[in-house]
């Protein structure tokens, strides 16, 4: 009988122990990618201003022009600063959450 209890409490400290690495390792993922996102969002922020700059110093038909070609590309996805910031928020959300649990798990 005490046979099987120690091998219970054992188990359950095992499983308590991996639980904990597993969350560890998630929030060391998330830390890693929040140093990306930023540099995306500085990036985003410094090709926007310099695609601003390019399109004032056009006349208004290569404006129009150079803005409907932009607006048409692939990256102009990439060049809105609303879905970089909101990169960079969610990963911060998850990250705040991970550690909100890790420590209602201690």
């Amino acid at each position: 009988m005490k046979y099987y209890l120690l091998l219970a409490i054992f188990f359950a400290a095992a499983c308590n122990s991996e639980e904990n690495n597993q969350q560890q390792l998630q929030l060391a993922n998330l830390e890693g990618q929040l140093p990306k996102a930023e540099q995306d969002l500085l990036e985003a922020k410094k090709k926007q201003l310099s695609f601003l700059k390019l399109g004032r110093d056009k006349s208004e038909d290569q404006r129009k022009r150079f803005l409907d070609s932009l607006y048409a590309s692939d990256g102009y996805k990439q060049l809105r600063l609303s879905y970089k910031q909101d990169r960079v928020d969610s990963i911060k959300k998850a990250i705040a959450a991970q550690k909100e649990r890790m420590q209602q798990a201690k």
